[in-house]
């Protein structure tokens, strides 16, 4: 499994390194760590298959591939180059589509996908959360932020229509405890800026 873990590291940085919609290289690596670190606390799952499902978790998202289905074939095609056991390869492709909060499962994960799809949604949170938020945004070519009477999206609304949500989905223990504080950090900043905007 430790190869498949380097082989997966290897081509996902050189797939997302310069990636500018928050799902780049670092993205992966962030939630490949803060999925161990919650494992170290909660003791479920394999941590290999953790280890590998959180750098795969983003390889078949339809927001970086045009399609679900596409997306889908890229992750199918890596595991059958890298992973041998097809029942793992089975159990890695359900974990992965279980995860994103659009398409992914609200319950019913395994212990690996619920540590991933926790790490994934604290990434989403805090200064990094804030920042990414920013990024995706730009990318799909929304403005920061538009007047209360204007229904189209924004960055700004993206903050209630999701990310103030996620403390809520956690679904660990260490990850309802270290999603508050991100949580809240995120309620000081969408303060300040309601005041910058002086409406």
């Amino acid at each position: 499994m430790r190869e498949a873990i380097k082989a997966a590291e290897e081509f996902v940085k050189k797939r997302f390194i310069n990636d500018t919609t928050g799902h780049d290289w670092q993205h992966m690596d962030r939630v490949r760590r803060l999925s161990l670190l919650i494992y170290q606390t909660e003791q479920t799952g394999d941590p290999e298959l953790i280890e590998l499902i959180a750098l795969l978790h983003d390889l078949s998202d339809s927001k970086l591939n045009g399609t679900k289905k596409a997306g889908e074939a890229v992750l199918s095609e890596w595991l059958e180059s890298n992973v041998k056991n097809e029942e793992i390869r089975e159990k890695i492709k359900r974990d992965v589509s279980s995860i994103s909060f659009s398409e992914g499962l609200r319950e019913g994960l395994s212990p690996e996908a619920a540590i991933v799809q926790d790490a994934d949604r604290l990434d989403a949170l805090g200064a990094i959360g804030i920042a990414r938020a920013f990024a995706y945004g730009s990318h799909k070519g929304h403005p920061i932020y538009l007047p209360k009477d204007d229904s189209a999206p924004s960055t700004f609304t993206h903050f209630y229509d999701k990310l103030l949500l996620l403390k809520t989905l956690m679904n660990t223990r260490t990850g309802k405890r270290l999603a508050e504080e991100r949580h809240q950090f995120i309620l000081l900043f969408l303060e300040q800026f309601k005041k910058d905007m002086m409406e």
